[in-house]
C-alpha cells in the first residue's frame, strides 16, 4: 500500500515508484480537465485548482486520483461488477421509491 497507516501520510513516490501505480492512480498536481475519462470531474477539478490557483494562494491538499482502471478492477476482483448491473437492470430513474430501496 501506499498509504503511511501510521503518520496517515501519503508519501512522495519517487518516479520508479510511481510508474507502478500509474495506471491505478495519478497524483493531483498531474491531472487537469483533460484526463477526465480518467480521473472523473471533481479529481479533474482538483488538479486544475492546483495548477492555476496554487500561485494566488489558494491551499489544497496534496493527493491522488483513483483512475477508472482501479475502479473497474476493484468491481471484477471482488465480484461486485454483476450485482451492481442486476440491481440497475430494469430500474425506473423516475421511480424514486425504487432508487431508495436500491440503493440500500
Amino acid at each position: 500500500s501506499i498509504f503511511n497507516k501510521t503518520t496517515n501520510q501519503i508519501p512522495y513516490m519517487a518516479p520508479e515508484e510511481y510508474m507502478a501505480y500509474s495506471s491505478l492512480i495519478r497524483w493531483f498536481h498531474d491531472v487537469s480537465m483533460s484526463d477526465l475519462s480518467v480521473v472523473g470531474g471533481k479529481n479533474a477539478s482538483l488538479g486544475e485548482m492546483i495548477r492555476n490557483l496554487s500561485e494566488s494562494g489558494v491551499k489544497v491538499p496534496r493527493g491522488f486520483a483513483l483512475t477508472t482502471k482501479a475502479y473497474d478492477l476493484f468491481l471484477e476482483n471482488n465480484s461486485i461488477k454483476d450485482k451492481i448491473f442486476r440491481l440497475l437492470y430494469g430500474l425506473d430513474p423516475a421511480d424514486l421509491i425504487q432508487l431508495t430501496n436500491v440503493s440500500n
